[in-house]
């Protein structure tokens, strides 16, 4: 009899069973891909790397012999003991080799770009700083991020505006008053040259501070800024970097005074609600808007033409359009004429921004 659902409870066919490797397989396919890469590390070292790293796969092939010798002359009890001291021994290698590998990541991006790298330890020199590493893995991402980051600008930018050395963090920390608040990052007073950033993303917000820094405030001095955005220097009503009393503010502090009083949403003529707190800041997230990528780009630049069209208030409604225009300037000014007209139309226009494409613009000068 064929009822209605009774097929359901039919035995169902079973498909081709999936053959599990076995523990020794699982084991010495991991030490096959690593003396592979071994290998790779050995054919393209010279000299003295060469040798280390000669070395460095005769310890490894013995400590795994001597393991798999072991196998060979014991009781089927004692062999998940021996796998656990080969599981435990590769472990070591392949965390070590990962390392390896991250940190010639970081050797050829120092010799790409002409800077130093240090991803382990503070060495701004300031002391109301404290900062914590990433992990290998996080290093890894963050690196290849830094190097899209770094490559949209062109070689001479970063010659012109001093910068030597980039402390890649995962987590920076400054003290304001006998608190700890976290920051994207911060161009060191006590050793110039030095960038410190919270992760790779927040390069193109400390860099615009420190090209600041770097040529006096001559491509941007506030006051002038500020006029040519709006028609006149009323700083006062534009930003929120004082109390009632007159008295500088904590940034955090007046960007959650601006939250409680604007809410998340993006005023008129400011790419971000920070951009509220001081000139710095809105200089500040203008260039990140500008440059952490082409949609960013572009959508900055609708809004500020949408700006454009609102109802008029008591600022300039194309504030933000001329503050754009004025970012633009600044970056021709700081990278000695080469971020131009036709690399900001190429940038919004997707062409990809390296140090290839600067090359190319060179040989066509």
């Amino acid at each position: 009899m064929n009822r209605p659902g009774f097929n359901r409870f039919r035995p169902q066919p079973r498909g081709p069973e999936v053959q599990r490797e076995t523990p020794r397989e699982q084991l010495a396919k991991r030490k096959n891909a690593l003396l592979e890469k071994m290998k790779t590390q050995i054919e393209k070292g010279k000299g003295p790397r060469k040798m280390e790293w000669e070395q460095y796969r005769n310890d490894f092939e013995k400590d795994l012999a001597s393991h798999e010798a072991a196998l060979e002359n014991t009781t089927a009890a004692r062999s998940g003991l021996i796998y656990q001291e080969m599981d435990s021994v590769l472990k070591g290698y392949e965390s070590a080799m990962e390392r390896s590998e991250v940190d010639n990541q970081k050797e050829k991006l120092e010799e790409k770009y002409g800077i130093t790298i240090e991803t382990e330890k503070d060495i701004s020199g300031e002391d109301d700083a404290r900062m914590w590493p990433l992990s290998v893995a996080e290093l890894r991402q963050n690196l290849q991020l830094l190097d899209e980051h770094l490559g949209v600008y062109p070689p001479q930018f970063l010659t012109n505006n001093n910068v030597q050395t980039i402390v890649l963090m995962k987590t920076v920390e400054l003290k304001q008053g006998k608190e700890w608040r976290g920051a994207g990052g911060f161009s060191s007073v006590q050793k110039p040259g030095v960038l410190v950033l919270a992760q790779a993303y927040g390069l193109h917000g400390v860099l615009n501070r420190h090209a600041d820094k770097a040529d006096g405030s001559v491509a941007d001095d506030d006051a002038a800024w500020v006029e040519a955005a709006y028609g006149k220097n009323d700083y006062a009503k534009l930003y929120s970097y004082q109390n009632k009393k007159g008295q500088p503010h904590e940034p955090l502090k007046t960007y959650q005074e601006l939250l409680r009083k604007h809410g998340n949403n993006r005023p008129i003529g400011f790419a971000h609600l920070y951009g509220m707190v001081d000139i710095d800041y809105d200089q500040l997230t203008i260039a990140v808007a500008m440059l952490q990528s082409p949609a960013h780009y572009r959508a900055l630049k609708q809004q500020a033409e949408l700006d454009s069209r609102q109802r008029k208030t008591q600022f300039s409604n194309d504030a933000l359009l001329r503050k754009m225009e004025l970012t633009r300037k600044s970056y021709e000014v700081k990278s000695g004429g080469l971020m131009d007209e036709q690399f900001w139309k190429d940038f919004e226009s997707g062409v990809t921004i390296n140090q290839a494409y600067w090359k190319k613009r060179e040989a066509q000068e």
